[in-house]
């Protein structure tokens, strides 16, 4: 080991012995007083003793890793450490852990004596030094060297910490610190994280945003609206979803009260620890998600990795295990139980979403979502379903700089294009029970048929006609009895539904269509439910006339055999059926396996606004 050039020689054994007592905490009153009067000998003297503070503390915080590394993970047949862990020693664990903070708290009670009576002595010692000052006929100031001041200064702030704890070991106070009364204390607020991310993040009882690189203080925090990223000092990313209300507790512990968050743990965190009312769970570098009810319920899942989980019974055979990828627990607010829990994969919002917008839709759990912001050949969808998928022809992704939308993007049709195929959207899931809904900029619709498609999986072949398709339309399409720019929907060999509202081409539209257990559409432009009429392809298909409320659509239920694309009409099994291509814009597609309210799709459409 090469030592730093520019520190004085090494001392003695005898002290570095003293310091390391000092800094274990085994120091005797004797010993300390020796240690003092050394540190203030020199300057050099000062410098080691700082030096061997900081190894001493980066060291134990190394120890202390490695320490809980071996106490939690089994070990393998050849002593190598396993990414598994023993739940016979999780609640040794949580014990001493609460065992370590209640010590932490008497810790903290007492530096804060120190310090208050560190400050009563300056300030009595200012007051002295100002009296002296103040008499009539004093002599002039010594000026005092540069290079000797500073070297005084080490030495200084060395005895300083040293004197602070000999006044604590002082069994009586001198007559005049008993006249001074302390000061009020001004030690900045604890923090334990930062806000590394936030979207439409709004706290409770704070009247200053909170934004990304905020320190946020410890204690209680009740964030109402938005998400919210933290980044713990240990290195812990915790993800926050509104309503949520967590107490950071430490570097390396939070305390959920209700709500939802997921924690990204890695391995320089591990023994990260999330408490709530029904039981603790403790990481070893992992992802998982943690949902608190109103009732005090605890719900846990995995997302990657590994996970101990312990519950908080109060009698001796307490409820604990391990949870590994995939699986996931519910936990009784008593905590006398813990019990199966099917694992869903979009419970938990595992990041913050770049707009309010999108943090509207992913609280809605989407099916797929293409949100048409990446650069290349490609797209990506995310929610349940999480693919990329190639342009085809004819489509690229053009920036949306200087326009009043949700997204950095959007994708572009033109020409006689191919649309983006979807290998991965299954028909099966989309025939009942769904919503679909995108931004929208259409312009002139070049089709005889006078329809385009934002999204569609017709397919036709041997007589067989089924899917669907969600786009617009115009009068050539509708006829005479609506001349009008309409909303459209098709179930392929079952109905045309249109919205007898009209939309405006060449600017940015919000549309959406739900459809119900019954195959019955609804439809909605900018936020807003629109009335629809439907021709049937059966009974009445020269005319629209309103859906009758009893229609029950029965041949909706025969799964298409072709994929989904966005833009078009697929070019296969289709009998001659034209494409429809889509000419314009679209952005922000998403597909929901499920009937969204209309306060949902409003709300999706309001938080574009923000």
């Amino acid at each position: 080991m090469t030592l730093d050039p520019r520190l004085p020689q090494k001392p003695a054994d005898q002290w570095l012995r003293l310091i390391n007592a000092y800094l274990d905490e085994s120091i005797l009153k004797e010993e300390f007083e020796l240690l003092s009067e050394w540190i203030a000998a020199s300057p050099d003297n000062a410098m080691w003793f700082a030096r061997v503070a900081s190894l001493h503390s980066g060291l134990r915080t190394t120890l202390q890793q490695q320490d809980l590394r071996e106490f939690l993970a089994a070990k393998d047949s050849d002593g190598s450490l396993e990414l598994t862990v023993d739940p016979q020693n999780i609640q040794e664990m949580l014990v001493e852990f609460d065992e370590a903070e209640r010590r932490r708290e008497e810790i903290e009670a007492t530096q804060r004596a120190k310090q208050i009576a560190a400050e009563a002595a300056a300030k009595r010692m200012e007051q002295l030094e100002q009296e002296r000052l103040d008499r009539p006929h004093r002599p002039q100031p010594i000026e005092i060297p540069r290079s000797a001041l500073w070297a005084a200064i080490a030495v200084g702030v060395a005895f300083v910490f040293l004197a602070v704890d000999a006044l604590m070991l002082q069994q009586e106070q001198q007559a005049d610190m008993t006249q001074v009364a302390p000061p009020v204390e001004t030690r900045p607020a604890e923090t334990f994280a930062s806000v590394s991310d936030s979207v439409a993040a709004v706290w409770a009882r704070n009247a200053k945003p909170i934004g990304p690189g905020g320190r946020l203080p410890a204690g209680r925090l009740n964030l109402i609206e938005g998400a919210v990223e933290l980044t713990f000092d240990d290195g812990a990313q915790v993800v926050l979803e509104a309503p949520v209300e967590v107490e950071l507790v430490s570097a390396s512990r939070l305390w959920l009260q209700r709500g939802k968050m997921v924690a990204k743990v890695p391995e320089e965190a591990i023994g990260f620890t999330v408490s709530t009312a029904a039981g603790s769970i403790v990481d070893l570098g992992t992802e998982f998600g943690v949902g608190v009810t109103d009732t005090g319920d605890t719900q846990v899942q995995v997302m990657q990795g590994v996970v101990a989980l312990a519950a908080k019974s109060s009698g001796e055979n307490v409820p604990r295990l391990t949870l590994t990828e995939g699986q996931a627990r519910y936990i009784q607010a008593e905590g006398s139980q813990i019990s199966k829990l099917e694992f869903d994969e979009q419970a938990y919002l595992r990041n913050v979403p770049s707009s309010p917008y999108e943090l509207a839709v992913m609280r809605d759990r989407p099916f797929a979502y293409w949100r048409f912001d990446g650069t290349g050949n490609a797209v990506e969808s995310i929610g349940r379903v999480e693919s990329n998928s190639p342009l085809g022809s004819g489509v690229s992704l053009v920036g949306l700089a200087g326009q009043a939308l949700v997204g950095s993007a959007a994708a572009e049709f033109s020409g006689a294009h191919d649309g983006i195929m979807l290998s991965d959207l299954a028909s099966e899931s989309l025939k009942r029970d769904f919503t679909l809904e995108a931004w929208v900029k259409p312009t002139e619709i070049p089709e005889s048929t006078g329809a385009m498609r934002i999204l569609s999986n017709f397919y036709s072949s041997a007589g067989i006609r089924c899917g669907w398709g969600f786009g617009v339309a115009d009068e050539r399409f509708v006829g005479a009895q609506i001349p009008r720019r309409v909303l459209l929907f098709t179930m392929h060999g079952v109905y045309d539904s249109i919205s007898t509202q009209t939309m405006t081409f060449g600017e940015w539209t919000h549309l959406a269509v739900t459809v119900d257990s019954r195959a019955q559409p609804a439809m909605y432009i900018n936020g807003s439910e629109v009335i629809e009429f439907c021709r049937d392809w059966k009974t009445n298909k020269d005319s629209y006339k309103p859906i009758p409320k009893n229609a029950n659509y029965t041949d909706v239920d025969v799964t298409s055999k072709n994929p989904f694309l966005i833009g078009r009409h697929p070019p296969i099994a289709n009998e001659g059926n034209p494409p429809e291509a889509w000419h314009g814009s679209i952005d922000e597609l998403a597909v929901f396996t499920r009937v969204l309210t209309p306060a949902e799709i409003l709300e999706h459409y309001q938080a574009s606004r923000k």
